[in-house]
């Protein structure tokens, strides 16, 4: 347990390029959105099935920049895919510091997850061009309650 990379992407509209740079353990590589691009979604996954192969995640990091000059960094929106829900779920929106490693909590605590998606926020009516030099999650013990494997016969009714 402890931090991992994703092993594989989609990018269904094809506004990202070097995707895969995203997870290449190199925070001088990238992936990178096209400019004036805006809420083009790369998804960063444990596996190529969605479903169904989930690990238990508490937390996700992030090193980027905004490639504009920028000293705020770029302004992201992070969200997870609740395996358990069939949904996905808010991380983070907001400005992530430019070439810093950022962790960010999930809100709710650890779940399990198959993967993340990640896009641009419009910052000031204006997109630039987001660096994503590295995404990883924060893979931690499934978390098992004590009951659980016991019998639900709480009453001994047979």
């Amino acid at each position: 347990m402890g931090w991992e990379y994703p092993a594989t992407f989609i990018d269904d509209d094809s506004k990202w390029t070097g995707e895969a740079n995203a997870y290449d353990e190199d925070t001088d590589t990238h992936a990178y959105n096209r400019y004036n691009e805006t809420q083009h979604w790369l998804q960063l996954l444990f596996t190529p099935e969605m479903v169904g192969l989930a690990k238990s995640v508490s937390q996700i990091k992030i090193h980027c920049k905004e490639n504009m000059g920028s000293s705020t960094g770029p302004e992201l929106r992070i969200e997870i895919f609740d395996d358990d829900e069939s949904e996905w779920v808010l991380v983070f929106e907001g400005t992530i510091p430019d070439e810093t490693w950022t962790t960010k909590d999930i809100p709710s605590g650890p779940l399990n997850i198959t993967g993340a998606r990640v896009y641009q926020v419009s910052k000031n009516g204006m997109y630039t061009q987001v660096y994503l030099n590295e995404f990883m999650f924060n893979v931690v013990p499934a978390f098992k309650p004590a009951w659980a494997g016991r019998s639900n016969n709480l009453l001994g009714v047979a």
